[in-house]
């Protein structure tokens, strides 16, 4: 696994999203990205390494489609363990049916971009060379054309039959209504800025990884959250380090006027924007 997504940093596991069409959602993860339902019910839970969930998907009552210009998911990011896996991919999906929406290259990764059945932002990336992140202690991340040609020459001959195993969710990306507010929330939880785009979007990571947490005002600012019924984001999961971790974020929330529920080993809580996080160990 990632060095960047294991203890004793806290990162993304995983995430739930409020589907339409069920049926259609679990027919495009689990035929298009590969992933296999490891649990069903009220919830189906979707897993590349057959033993934690990536993807959780559910039908809420009664479901509306999200508004337009609220709070929620751009995208969330699987990171993929090596560059031949990111051809294999791209030579997978490359004929199918499904809304590819482009490709970049951002010096710290090289990124394919698709939507889910349900029109879900899903970003499927390999890192590069983490020696080459940062210059001067400056993160050096852009947005170059993505070499398809290399990549999809470097899989000929390959087939994506599953998400491999290795796969995690390397970070989420979120539209936000107001960036100072949800950096100071996000700090709170012990995150460090890696990159600013002024004015539009900020990058979080712990350790030094270019980004966990991506966030933008990109649909607007002071725009609310979406309905409850609405598709798309229901919350993600961020796991921290320790118990003793836990419990200094659920008093630290508390003390900053943010949600923090206990719910058994957990703790739900929202960003300012109202996008639903859980905490676990």
């Amino acid at each position: 696994m990632s060095k960047y997504h294991k203890y004793p940093l806290s990162y993304p596991i995983n995430l739930k999203l409020k589907v339409m069409d069920l049926d259609r959602s679990l027919k495009f993860y689990t035929d298009i990205l590969g992933l296999t339902i490891i649990e069903e019910g009220k919830e189906y839970k979707l897993s590349a390494d057959l033993k934690n969930p990536l993807v959780i998907l559910q039908r809420p009552d009664n479901p509306v489609i999200k508004p337009p210009h609220t709070t929620g998911l751009y995208h969330y990011a699987i990171k993929l363990p090596s560059r031949l896996d990111l051809g294999k991919f791209i030579n997978h999906v490359k004929d199918k049916d499904i809304e590819i929406v482009g490709g970049a290259n951002h010096g710290v990764s090289e990124a394919f971009y698709i939507e889910d059945s349900e029109g879900n932002g899903i970003e499927i990336y390999a890192d590069t060379d983490e020696k080459n992140w940062y210059v001067n202690s400056e993160l050096k991340m852009v947005t170059d054309p993505l070499d398809y040609r290399s990549l999809m020459s470097l899989a000929d001959g390959d087939i994506w039959d599953k998400m491999p195993e290795q796969s995690v969710l390397g970070h989420m990306h979120l539209h936000v209504n107001d960036l100072e507010k949800n950096a100071r929330f996000y700090e709170l939880l012990g995150f460090q800025k890696t990159l600013e785009l002024p004015n539009s979007a900020y990058f979080y990571s712990q350790g030094n990884y270019h980004h966990h947490i991506g966030f933008n005002v990109w649909n607007g600012r002071n725009i609310p959250a979406p309905p409850e019924n609405s598709i798309g984001l229901e919350y993600y999961t961020i796991k921290v380090s320790t118990n003793e971790k836990l419990i200094d974020l659920e008093e630290k929330l508390k003390e900053n006027n943010f949600l923090a529920e206990k719910r058994e080993e957990t703790i739900l809580t929202k960003d300012p924007a109202g996008n639903k996080i859980i905490l676990i160990i």
